[in-house]
């Protein structure tokens, strides 16, 4: 596996048209990866609860919403 300074030695290296060409490929990755993120959050109910909370609390506090 290479490192993270070998990564980013060979991503300096690269011709402006493939920066551009990682660049899209890596957005879509990490895209992906934060939706399925998001989902397993959602199936197990670990994030939902606590965002959901916390967006009430600051609705809340405020004052939009009276306990």
């Amino acid at each position: 596996m290479m490192s993270v300074h070998a990564i980013k030695t060979a991503v300096q290296r690269l011709a402006p048209q493939e920066r551009a060409e990682f660049r899209a490929w890596f957005e879509a990755f990490d895209a992906q990866e934060w939706d399925q993120q998001m989902a397993d959050d959602v199936a197990t109910g670990s994030q939902v609860d606590s965002c959901a909370a916390g967006g009430a609390a600051a609705t809340r506090s405020s004052g939009l919403i009276r306990p």
